[in-house]
């Protein structure tokens, strides 16, 4: 809050709405969710003085997962 708490009482500024555009899809209405199918690139601009929060992850299964013995190893029994 000590961050973002400036931002919201700044009384010198005009209050414009928080808007962001993600590649070219513009988006004005919060919140908002989309899945974005084999991204190559992803470009994310914010446009306002309303604090917008942002959230991008990628989710993918290795079909053929190897045999990793790095930082740390798993085993299992059954007694």
């Amino acid at each position: 809050m000590e961050t973002i708490l400036p931002a919201f009482i700044s009384t010198n500024e005009r209050r414009e709405p928080a808007s962001i555009k993600v590649n070219e899809q513009s988006i004005t209405q919060f919140p908002f969710d989309k899945i974005i199918e084999n991204p190559t690139d992803l470009k994310v601009e914010k446009k306002g003085n309303s604090a917008v929060y942002y959230t991008a992850y990628q989710q993918f299964q290795n079909a053929n997962p190897k045999k990793v013995e790095k930082d740390f190893v798993v085993s299992t029994s059954l007694l």
